[in-house]
Formats: C-alpha cells, structure tokens, sequence
C-alpha cells in the first residue's frame, strides 16, 4: 500500500493549482507534480471545504467524527464484554475463570487491552494462561452455566429442565442432571415454585346464585375457531376435540366446522382429561402473565398475553409430551406428513 503524500506537500500542490497561469490546466500541474490529476481535484474540493468556500464536512469536523466513532466502538466493546462476562462472573470470583472469555473476546475483534481493563485483570498472567489453558472439562462447565445463564435471564420463568431445553438449542450439550447442579450451585431458580398442599373441597354457598349462569355463548368457540383455521392452511379433515360443553354442542360451531371441512369430536361424560391439557395452559397463562404485575388497562394486559403466547409458549417452552419439541415445532413436523397423507 502507497504512502500517503505529506499533508504540506497538498498543500503547495493545490496552491500552485490554484495559481496556475492562463491556459494552464489542473491535469498539467497533477503531471508536473508527479500525482493523479483525480488526487488533485479531491485535494482542491477538500481544501475549498476547510476554507469554508464550498458546503461539506472539513478536515476537523471529520477528524472529530472519526474520534466519537472510535469512542462509540470503544463502548460497545466494553458493553459487549460486560455482557458476556455474567455468566463468568456468576460462576466465581477466580481470575482463571474469566480467561476464556478474554480469547473469545480477542478471537471476535474485542482488543485484550479494553476486556482486561473492563474486568480488572493483569494482561501477563492471562498470557502465561495461553500456553497453559484450563482444563477442557472446567472450559466445558463455563459454556453450559453461560447458556443456561443466558436462558434464565431471558426467562426467569423456566425451571432447570426448560433452561436445559434452552441451552441445548444454543449448541450447549448436556443432560438435565447437570443442567439442575449448575443452576442450584448458582440458584437459578424459576421465579415461581411449585406449591405443596392437600386439596381443600369446597365450602358451604354463603349466597344464593342471583346471575343464573345456566348456559354458555358459543360467539367465543366459533371466533377462536375462524382464528385458528385462518392462521393456518390445508385445515380438511383435522379433528377438533373438546369436552361436552354447550358451546361446543351448539348449531354455531357445528356449521363452523362444517365450513372448514372439519370433524367435531366429544369426549364422554365425566373425562377430566379433555379439560386438563387447557387446564394446566390457563395455569401457566395465570402465573407468568397476570399474576406478575398490575395492570393499568385491559390492552395492556393483552398486549402481554399475545406476547407471552406467541413468544414463549408457542417457539420457545418444549414439551415432554411432545417429544422436547415446541408446538410451533412439533405441529410443523406433524403438518407435512399429515399433507402428504392427503
């Protein structure tokens, strides 16, 4: 790569260009001076620039750009170390644990200079480190607890057996034992614990049934209905299982169904099971949603439902029933050979 000309040798070109003769052009003086007659041009439209002769960013103004887009990288460099320090940090206190971290840093364009800084660390002991690693197993340890890490704090939520899920779907093997010592040495616990207690039957009425709620509308059945046959193609055939609630036995939903080219099935009297997969949905929807917070506004609580279902739920939890596959998953796996089929 060439030299670049001295900033007084520019100088002088572009004042002699400036001060040509008659009859002498911008390309006689490039020649004279031994530089491109393009160089020239970009020289003269700079220096009209400084001197404030023609709009543009000067000299100085580009140089001061350059210094806040230096600091600016310097930032992110120190955010990004910051970031995927953490899970490190969660781990222990031992400079040795932070080590791989500060390779992986270099290895992605981190300078070793800013992440020693950042995290307080002597440059020397972490070179005496590169040519005698840790252990491939402690290695191993620090990449598990980070994904795990990186799951829990994305969903405090999730028990040990989810954050497994997680980790395993970011690259990080390991079995669900292990995933469970990791978050109890580091007690990453999911914000909600399981409740431990005999059912309690229900008491006497204390006040006589004024509403009369004797039966159910089917507006609701039929909407959710249409919702889901239009969120999705190729809906001939599908079996629609529910329980013996009026709404679903009325003259609505059956000509629903028949609209979809759909088939209604009913479980028998009694079946606690038709309810129990709902069940257990509504559960989850009550402890991750409503019961994290108050709320303002019925909009803002559905803005969160719809968040948590279609963010969490559906591409996100994976279910032992399904194979440790998402429903987004497990249905896109179920709807090919099921096309194929017809």
């Amino acid at each position: 790569m060439p030299k670049p000309y001295p900033e007084e040798f520019r100088q002088d070109v572009v004042r002699v260009a400036r001060n040509r003769g008659p009859g002498v052009t911008v390309e006689q003086v490039a020649t004279d001076f031994g530089v491109h007659p393009m160089t020239l041009w970009k020289w003269m439209r700079r220096a009209d620039i400084d001197d404030g002769s023609k709009p543009g960013v000067s000299s100085q103004e580009s140089a001061e750009l350059r210094e806040v887009r230096r600091r600016i990288k310097l930032l992110e460099q120190e955010n990004e170390v910051l970031r995927r320090a953490a899970a490190y940090l969660s781990r222990a206190h031992l400079p040795k644990r932070i080590y791989p971290l500060v390779k992986e840093l270099a290895v992605d364009g981190v300078p070793v200079t800013v992440t020693c800084r950042v995290l307080k660390l002597a440059r020397q002991p972490y070179y005496r480190w590169l040519d005698k690693p840790v252990a491939d197993a402690v290695l191993e340890e620090s990449y598990r607890a980070n994904a795990l890490f990186d799951a829990h704090r994305d969903d405090p939520e999730f028990g040990y057996r989810f954050l497994a899920d997680e980790a395993r779907g970011a690259g990080a093997r390991m079995a669900d034992r292990t995933a469970w010592r990791i978050c109890r040495d580091n007690r990453w616990w999911s914000a909600f614990g399981k409740k431990c207690g005999r059912g309690k039957k229900a008491g006497p009425p204390v006040h006589d049934d004024l509403v009369s709620r004797n039966r159910m509308k089917s507006r609701l059945a039929v909407t959710a209905l249409d919702n889901a046959v239009a969120r999705r193609e190729h809906v001939d055939g599908c079996i629609l299982h529910s329980d013996r609630g009026s709404q679903f036995r009325s003259r609505k939903f059956v000509r629903a169904l028949d609209r979809h080219r759909m088939v209604g099935s009913i479980g028998r009297v009694g079946a606690a099971g038709d309810n129990a997969a709902m069940e257990s949905f509504f559960s989850l929807l009550q402890k991750n949603v409503l019961d994290r917070r108050s709320w303002a506004t019925r909009e803002e609580l559905r803005i969160a439902i719809v968040s948590w279902i279609e963010r969490t739920y559906h591409r996100r939890r994976r279910q032992a029933a399904l194979g440790r596959l998402t429903p987004v998953e497990f249905e896109t796996v179920m709807t090919t050979p099921a096309l194929q089929a017809a």
